[in-house]
């Protein structure tokens, strides 16, 4: 969160690199780092809350439903140029957005992370429903494998676009690639 922190204030006290961030890398570092780095947290800590809650008996299901919640989001992309923003801030729609530069669509804009991670997710709600926390906290630790991939290719397409660009470029894309 410091990094959200940093692009808010304009500090960047431990970004050397980043104390002269223009407002549009400032606002591409915050849009970037909520889905990247929050919302895979969020996703992970409902998973371990899940396996704990399944070892002491606490209904551990709504922790996965919240998992699901923060990987596939609820917003529903419009075709209105105000709403664009949202078009990629859950990693479930950015997944499916840039599957296509690394050939890893199951077909036009779905992608195949998503895809198996919504086996895993259907399995996950079958083993914590039978109460099988062993197998749960296995399929856990897949998913958590899983949800880096788009993580991975978020940061090789910012690194494509910025590419031979240098922190003077006070272009948004600079932030997007932090």
């Amino acid at each position: 969160d410091s990094i959200i922190n940093n692009a808010f204030l304009g500090t960047f006290k431990d970004f050397f690199s980043l104390h002269s961030a223009s407002d549009d890398q400032r606002i591409e570092i915050v849009l970037n780092a909520i889905p990247s780095m929050v919302m895979r947290m969020a996703i992970l800590e409902n998973l371990y809350s899940a396996s704990k809650s399944c070892r002491t008996g606490v209904d551990p299901v709504h922790f996965l439903d919240r998992a699901i919640a923060y990987w596939v989001g609820s917003i529903h992309i419009v075709n209105s140029p105000k709403l664009s923003i949202f078009d990629e801030q859950t990693l479930y729609a950015f997944a499916n957005k840039i599957c296509s530069d690394f050939s890893t669509c199951v077909s036009l804009d779905s992608s195949k992370v998503n895809l198996k991670l919504t086996e895993l997710f259907v399995l996950s709600k079958k083993l914590l429903t039978t109460k099988d926390c062993n197998g749960f906290a296995e399929v856990a630790s897949q998913i958590e494998a899983l949800t880096l991939i788009p993580l991975v290719q978020k940061s090789l397409h910012y690194f494509s676009i910025i590419d031979g660009l240098t922190i003077s470029d006070k272009s948004g894309e600079i932030g997007g690639g932090y």
